[in-house]
């Protein structure tokens, strides 16, 4: 882990090591409507793993 600040750059503290791990370059100023119906509704972590979305 490195958790350093810039200014001028994007340092993230942890990076998208696993395969199909995606590190998003954009900010989404709202969240995704799939995901939040997924975390609204869901009764377990399970359930939510089963059926998040993969991809925005």
């Amino acid at each position: 882990m490195d958790a350093q600040f810039s200014m001028d750059k994007e340092k993230l503290a942890f990076y998208a090591l696993e395969e199909g791990e995606v590190d998003y370059s954009h900010i989404f100023s709202k969240p995704d409507k799939r995901v939040v119906n997924v975390l609204s509704t869901s009764k377990s972590v399970d359930e939510v793993m089963n059926i998040i979305p993969t991809t925005l």
